[in-house]
């Protein structure tokens, strides 16, 4: 037997024309030996895209940049993943764009944020009003940094996390760049009772 964890997560692709029956092309892209050695044999013919985790996508069909071709950044994602050829390569948080959902590039790393964790449900949507893009994700207060292993102890010794959702706005201008070195609003505050930061 093969002890299973969360520690390989992958992404996967599919799609529906009626969100009832759902496909799930053979894309080429990842070999399954990555994560699961026993299945080598299976090698690229499967619907992965990436290790990761969380990962929050967003279909962004506005185009800020008349100069550039809308569908070369159609795609654009937020979390924790292998953003390079193969789906194994250019690891780590921050956010990444892609034409056809498939093939990511342009992956940029987030700045440190104390207290963020990207082991949530990420997402990203952009804001018409404001004319900026917004990403959520899990924050914790007074945690030193983003591996968030510290929390406040209760009385019984158990560490305790206030794990809340927190808001980071890209610069203004409608493009999707220019992102702060900390969160800019609380959108909802958590506690070990009252866990929120996967709710968004």
């Amino acid at each position: 037997t093969r002890a299973m964890s969360c520690d390989e997560q992958i992404w996967m692709y599919a799609y529906s024309g009626d969100g009832l029956a759902w496909f799930k092309p053979p894309l080429g892209v990842f070999n399954l030996s990555e994560v699961r050695p026993d299945l080598s044999g299976v090698g690229v013919a499967n619907n992965v895209v990436m290790k990761g985790g969380g990962l929050g996508i967003l279909r962004d069909d506005r185009n800020p940049n008349p100069r550039e071709r809308l569908h070369a950044r159609r795609y654009k994602a937020f979390g924790e993943g292998c953003f390079g050829p193969g789906g194994a390569s250019d690891c780590g948080g921050g956010v990444a764009i892609s034409a056809d959902g498939v093939a990511w590039h342009s992956h940029t790393p987030l700045p440190p944020r104390a207290g963020q964790r990207y082991d949530t449900h990420n997402n990203l949507f952009y804001d018409a009003r404001d004319r900026r893009y917004l990403l959520t994700t899990r924050w914790e207060p007074g945690a030193a940094n983003d591996t968030g292993k510290r929390g406040r102890r209760a009385a019984d010794g158990e560490v305790t996390r206030n794990r809340s959702i927190a808001m980071v706005r890209s610069a203004p201008g409608g493009e999707f760049d220019g992102w702060p070195a900390e969160a800019t609003l609380v959108a909802s505050s958590g506690d070990a009772e009252h866990q929120l930061y996967a709710q968004v």
